[in-house]
């Protein structure tokens, strides 16, 4: 963002404190307004199958610096997850739907990025290898797709698998050799990780979207490894994240965080310090 944008929100936001057990945004709501989370910390529960389980998924735990609310106010959906303040120093930065569109709606890319690096750093074999450089590298060469309820997105027909697989939103059922339903994953989680930790790798495992909207995001295996500058994503993990295309690089260079406003600093940790 330049200093303009920035003062533009900084002008526009308004603070609100939250309780811990607060419910900030609720699953199914109209969605009416974008949250910046100043101080403490908020949980993500989304439902945890399509009937209505609510708060039964995995929790996605967001600290300062972090936003959410975002995608109901671009899209014009509902609310897809309840966000619960999980400290009694919980304080938000609020924009307005109307607010939001007129300052923010250009920044979807930016916003969809992090959402995937959230989503990326909370892979256990991913968050200790990485460092913040890359995982933004990656998060920005993934992909994200929507498929359909019922609709196949790996399939154990004997074909070699060279993508890994985030959940954002919805719900992905695992079915074995047998044609079962063993399992049911929810957003936050992810699958066929062998496709990229242990290739070449041929699942005997399908995976299909259980919910009406189920939206993914997906790592090419070779995508990765040209970001990374054509390392092996395995040679990369056990060199605990290092690459020499990657450790000259530097986040300064993409945006100045040392301007002397205190209210632009504070809008500026929200796009670039994720």
């Amino acid at each position: 963002m330049t200093d303009t944008q920035l003062e533009r929100v900084a002008q526009a936001v308004k603070v609100t404190s939250f309780q811990k057990g607060d419910a900030i945004v609720n699953y199914g709501d109209v969605g009416e307004m974008f949250y910046m989370l100043k101080s403490g910390t908020v949980v993500c529960l989304v439902p945890s199958n399509e009937s209505g389980g609510r708060r039964g998924s995995i929790p996605i735990e967001l600290h300062a610096g972090a936003y959410f609310g975002e995608r109901a106010l671009i899209k014009n959906e509902p609310r897809a997850a309840d966000v619960i303040s999980n400290s009694d120093d919980c304080v938000c930065l609020t924009l307005d739907k109307e607010s939001f569109n007129r300052l923010l709606g250009p920044l979807e890319d930016i916003m969809r990025c992090n959402v995937a690096k959230t989503l990326l750093s909370s892979v256990p074999f991913l968050k200790n290898a990485l460092t913040d450089v890359t995982m933004t590298k990656i998060a920005k060469i993934s992909k994200e797709v929507t498929i359909a309820q019922n609709e196949y997105i790996l399939h154990a027909d004997g074909a070699v698998s060279r993508t890994f697989y985030l959940i954002r939103e919805g719900n992905v059922g695992v079915v074995d050799d047998n044609g079962d339903i063993t399992d049911m994953l929810a957003a936050g989680q992810f699958f066929a990780q062998e496709a990229v930790t242990s290739p070449p790798f041929v699942t005997s495992t399908s995976y299909f979207a259980s919910s009406t909207s189920c939206s993914l995001f997906k790592i090419d295996t070779a995508r990765f490894e040209s970001a990374i500058g054509g390392m092996s994503w395995q040679k990369f993990l056990q060199n605990g994240g290092n690459s020499a295309a990657l450790s000259s690089e530097s986040m300064a260079s993409s945006t100045d965080l040392t301007t002397s406003d205190p209210k632009k600093r504070i809008m500026s940790r929200f796009y670039f310090q994720r």
